[in-house]
């Protein structure tokens, strides 16, 4: 078996059992945006996927296979073949009194929010960052979720929604929001 196939078969095994796998590799901020675009990808980017290095081919498949990528050449261990921001990306609840909520760096004089007591910010601007955007919102709601054992899709998707520039989210109310996620529990 060739090297390409044995890994195509690693990737199909994962990607149909029950627990799938999801890299998140920062916040949804102008930092990590920064952090992807500034990655160096092999041989360049992609035409066809800016995000992916050239030496990635992209193959439609059929109904049994889907879409897929392959190597179009060899590839050396650690070379980055896809760098991208995440649209969305949430701090677990075990990590809220390690880690920063907002840019999920590790907390070394944590700064609290100003109205609630679930997270710590590592920096003024973090905290302004947030509590101007998403946790404006997610404030008083995130304490009761994570000890309701939410799950990290019910989390995402709350952040997909507070995310939103204020504009996009004036329907967009705390209590509206809480008793919609509550009924996804």
């Amino acid at each position: 078996m060739n090297p390409q196939t044995e890994v195509l078969g690693h990737f199909r095994r994962q990607l149909h059992s029950p627990r799938r796998f999801i890299f998140v590799v920062g916040t949804v901020s102008e930092k990590s945006k920064h952090r992807a675009e500034s990655v160096s990808l092999l041989d360049g980017k992609n035409s066809a996927w800016p995000s992916a290095s050239s030496a990635i081919r992209f193959c439609d498949g059929d109904s049994r296979t889907g879409r897929y990528a392959v190597a179009s050449r060899d590839i050396p261990a650690g070379s980055a073949v896809v760098a991208e921001a995440p649209h969305v990306a949430v701090l677990l609840a075990e990590h809220r009194e390690t880690h920063c909520f907002e840019c999920f760096a590790r907390l070394r004089a944590p700064l609290p929010c100003p109205t609630c007591a679930a997270v710590a910010f590592c920096s003024d601007s973090c905290r302004r960052a947030a509590t101007a955007t998403h946790h404006a919102l997610e404030c008083g709601l995130l304490d009761t979720l994570w000890r309701s054992g939410a799950s990290v899709t019910c989390l995402m998707a709350l952040r997909a929604l507070t995310q939103k520039p204020p504009g996009v989210r004036t329907a967009l109310q705390p209590a509206a929001i809480f008793s919609k996620l509550i009924a996804l529990v």
